[in-house]
């Protein structure tokens, strides 16, 4: 059943945000935010597709808010081997950076962020989280998207998060866990995944930017897993860019 690839496509983030590894510096990729030129680095066990494997980002675009814009995302080696070669990548975990389009192009300070950063810790602790109505339409298209590319229907939807907590909560960044169910249906049945999405929300060179991590989960392992590689890459963003 070729819907496991779709299971692990969609980047959580969008669905709730209102709006430990080295770094591997001879990989890095430079991209343009909002005018500003960063240093995207890479985690151990990932990295960025190289020019003949950037066609990985049509798999993930689809997925991301319309109100964000992708600006890189870190894969396994296997995973690009796999796309490279013309076979499906397994994307069980997968890292993306984002920015808002709608303040991509002005400079965000640290007072400025710290009412976000409180609304994203009372949004875990109250536990009341719900996909949007904008969410669910994307997620319709989404479905429809693919299911045009598949040539059969499919359709995907996602369970409201369950919030996990905080992981990371300083003046320049605060990072939240959620799990949820993600289901797939097709003519050749259905699968059901629980993800883990690790976002990051922060603040790097004036520009508020998203990290997020999709994971797989099987156990509480894969939370802290999944947490500290994102933690990793967020450190590893700062240090490249002082």
């Amino acid at each position: 059943m070729q819907t496991r690839t779709l299971s692990l496509l969609i980047v959580f983030v969008f669905a709730f945000v209102a709006t430990t590894a080295a770094q591997e510096p001879d990989h890095s990729t430079r991209v343009d935010a909002g005018g500003v030129a960063l240093i995207v680095p890479t985690i151990n066990g990932f990295r960025n597709p190289t020019e003949g494997e950037r066609g990985v980002y049509d798999l993930v675009a689809p997925f991301i808010f319309p109100k964000n814009r992708l600006l890189a995302a870190l894969f396994t080696d296997r995973d690009l081997r796999l796309f490279a070669g013309g076979r499906e990548p397994e994307f069980q975990d997968y890292f993306v950076l984002q920015i808002p389009r709608s303040i991509e192009g002005r400079t965000v300070t640290l007072d400025e962020f710290q009412p976000l950063r409180r609304e994203i810790r009372e949004q875990q602790e109250s536990a009341q989280i719900r996909i949007s109505p904008t969410v669910k339409r994307q997620l319709a298209e989404a479905s429809k998207q693919t299911s045009d590319h598949a040539g059969a229907k499919i359709k995907i939807s996602i369970t409201d998060p369950i919030p996990l907590g905080v992981f990371e909560d300083t003046e320049r960044s605060i990072g939240v866990t959620f799990l949820s169910m993600l289901r797939v249906e097709a003519h050749d049945g259905r699968t059901e995944d629980l993800m883990l999405s690790a976002s990051v929300a922060t603040v790097v060179h004036g520009k508020l930017l998203y990290l997020i991590g999709t994971c797989t989960f099987h156990s509480m392992i894969d939370l802290s897993r999944c947490n500290s590689r994102v933690n990793a890459w967020l450190s590893a963003l700062h240090a490249a860019n002082p």
